[in-house]
């Protein structure tokens, strides 16, 4: 027996037991102090999601959960590690919040899933025109509801988003918001990233994009004059399938000044992987 991999092993284990139960820890309190519906059965399942990370026989259920927020935002969602990561990520980790002074008027959200970024934005920002866009079928029923429950109208979108329209196979990943192109199950339309913006209903204004690596097809693939209409973006960068640092100079090479991604919520303060670009003039403190 080899007793060091076994001690190796076992330290990697506490430590997500650790990581687990400090995350419960903040899930909790949260939930005590802004949910005002749905609050036991979120709990329930912040317990099976944090497990879920340590153990593949906690089960994961479809069955679509309810919840709702002081701030009187109403959410639909499922028993599984996107949704559950996603509630805390927008809700209480506010990975989306931007900066002082940013009041944007119009969203286009590029990989929605089941629109938890897309109600919080346009709920915290008092946004009225939206385009969301989202591939997978069931994560895009939730979208419609998440957006109906929350009284939002705006141009919803069952689509991968690309350099180009056409089709393309999406691995559908075990959690929900981890799909990407890519060899897989699905295959699914595609809306040309150009012409989407081209053809949007009002004018753009903040860019949310997280899109598994296609940013990669969006940024080298076309010219990417195209997010110069945007002007504040927002956007998770995937360094295991593309170069941040070669993303950061494109975007910024189309007038952008790039923000550090760093942010301070409830008094703590941390990376994020959430890269902020404002278009310039920049009139935003840093």
């Amino acid at each position: 027996m080899n007793f060091g991999l076994c001690y190796d092993s076992a330290v990697r284990a506490l430590g997500r037991i650790r990581r687990a139960l400090w995350g419960i820890s903040q899930e909790i309190t949260w939930a005590f102090g802004h949910l005002t519906f749905g609050r036991t059965a979120y709990l329930i399942n912040v317990v099976a999601y944090r497990f879920m990370a340590i153990s593949t026989a906690v089960p994961r259920r479809d069955h679509v959960y309810y919840l709702e927020t002081r701030a009187g935002l109403s959410l639909y969602y499922r028993r599984n590690r996107g949704d559950i990561q996603g509630i805390r990520e927008i809700l209480i980790d506010e990975i989306y919040r931007l900066p002082n002074g940013a009041a944007p008027t119009s969203l286009v959200d590029l990989g929605a899933n089941i629109g938890i970024a897309t109600a919080w934005l346009c709920h915290e920002y008092s946004i009225k025109s939206f385009a969301a866009v989202e591939p997978i079928a069931e994560n895009f029923a939730l979208l419609e509801k998440n957006c109906q429950i929350n009284g939002l109208r705006g141009e919803l979108i069952c689509a991968a988003v690309g350099p180009r329209n056409g089709e393309t196979s999406f691995d559908v990943a075990a959690g929900s918001n981890m799909g990407r192109v890519a060899a897989g199950q699905l295959t699914v339309p595609v809306r040309g990233v150009e012409q989407l913006v081209s053809e949007l209903a009002f004018g753009p204004d903040l860019l949310k994009m997280d899109i598994e690596g296609m940013e990669r097809g969006l940024l080298m693939e076309v010219d990417p004059h195209w997010i110069a209409a945007f002007s504040l973006v927002v956007m998770e960068m995937h360094p295991e399938y593309v170069s941040v640092e070669s993303l950061v100079r494109i975007i910024c090479e189309q007038d952008f000044s790039y923000f550090e991604p760093a942010q301070e919520t409830r008094g703590v303060h941390r990376s994020k992987r959430e890269r902020l670009f404002v278009h310039n003039p920049c009139t935003l403190v840093r």
